[in-house]
């Protein structure tokens, strides 16, 4: 979309939605922020990617932000409200956005690999169109992008540092579990930065 097609309201939320993807990585997550704004312009819901916190697979930002409105609303029928997310939803968040009958969902950048919306799939154009949202993308995409190359190469890094100090993938994977391994320790006194992108 041409920059003038945003709104101030888009842009305010798809900044809170980078902040909150911004949470995800500091705290070691893969960082995707959503947030939920309701047909009347109030922010209902935030969410950010929590599966490694939680051991839950179904901790997206997407779903944390959709069970936050359904509180805040007390229902799980979120009519009119728009989802504003960093990364193109799954499978699993586009059928709960379906299910929740979200209007629209504005995303910043594509997901190749798991996208559910333009990229792996299109799954809106596949029937049953029963409250399908609109579709809108782009809005912060270099900003979001630039947070998951920036993550991705960052575990790239440390992982190889740690796989020379004689860790394994098992290893290293349940001592961040565990809390035993600090996420970040060193992770930027690396230089071994291969520049390459977040897969």
């Amino acid at each position: 979309m041409s920059a003038e097609a945003w709104t101030e309201t888009d842009r305010e939320a798809m900044a809170l939605a980078l902040a909150e993807a911004g949470k995800a990585a500091a705290a070691g997550e893969v960082p995707v922020g959503a947030v939920l704004v309701s047909a009347a312009g109030e922010i209902i819901g935030r969410g950010r990617n929590r599966r490694e916190a939680r051991q839950d697979v179904t901790a997206h930002a997407e779903l944390e932000a959709l069970r936050e409105a359904s509180e805040s609303a007390g229902s799980w029928r979120l009519d009119g409200s728009r989802l504003y997310v960093t990364l193109e939803p799954c499978h699993m968040c586009a059928a709960a956005c379906r299910q929740a009958r979200v209007a629209e969902i504005i995303f910043a950048t594509r997901d190749p690999k798991t996208g559910a919306l333009v990229s792996a799939d299109r799954l809106y154009e596949r029937p049953p169109h029963f409250h399908d949202p609109l579709l809108r993308e782009g809005l912060e995409r270099e900003a979001a992008s630039r947070q998951l190359r920036d993550f991705f190469a960052a575990l790239r890094r440390r992982n190889r540092r740690l796989a020379r100090q004689g860790f394994s993938r098992g290893v290293l994977r349940d001592a961040r579990i565990s809390g035993e391994l600090d996420r970040h320790a060193d992770v930027d006194d690396d230089k071994d930065n291969d520049g390459s992108g977040r897969h």
